[in-house]
């Protein structure tokens, strides 16, 4: 317990206190566990994506342009790019609408860098904006941040402690 407060930046209590149980309710960037350790980096330093499923609260066009932008704000910090595949070019990373656990629960989750083509699923049951701030009223959640994060998962970056984008638990305060 005195781990998971350090890790999540909490006052460390030893206890079960209402700030633990908080963050410990909170909603879940990805299945990863929070503290995890990824045995490779990706081998290439770009990737070809390709988007299957449509998400009901945005439109596939607004859903391409946001992965395009997580891979564009990786590439600012990072030697890394991504493109949307064209017709006939391998696939890389698959991007895809799935139902995980129902809405508020894990938001996304994505394979670590090993397979040829690695796939990354988004919880359609969740309530999506590319509008920003993401904490608008109805409780819509940052598509951009969510995808960000599990591409970091897709380069090969493990979870890091709470208050920026590679934390465990989704935040719409961390900015977009």
């Amino acid at each position: 317990l005195i781990e998971c407060q350090q890790f999540h930046g909490l006052p460390v209590t030893g206890q079960l206190d209402e700030a633990t149980i908080e963050s410990l309710q909170g909603l879940r960037f990805c299945s990863q566990p929070d503290r995890m350790v990824t045995a490779e980096l990706r081998r290439t330093p770009t990737a070809a994506w390709l988007y299957r499923g449509s998400l009901p609260t945005v439109s596939d066009d607004d859903a391409c342009k946001a992965i395009q932008e997580s891979f564009d704000r990786w590439s600012r910090v990072a030697p890394i790019t991504g493109h949307e595949a064209q017709a006939g070019e391998q696939v890389d990373l698959q991007i895809a609408v799935a139902k995980l656990d129902g809405r508020n629960g894990v938001l996304a989750d994505c394979e670590l860098p090993g397979p040829a083509m690695q796939h990354m699923r988004l919880d359609g049951a969740e309530s999506y904006t590319v509008t920003l701030p993401p904490n608008i009223p109805g409780g819509r959640i940052g598509l951009g941040n969510v995808l960000t994060h599990e591409l970091g998962h897709a380069w090969g970056l493990n979870h890091i402690s709470s208050g920026n984008l590679m934390a465990p638990v989704y935040s719409s305060m961390i900015a977009d």
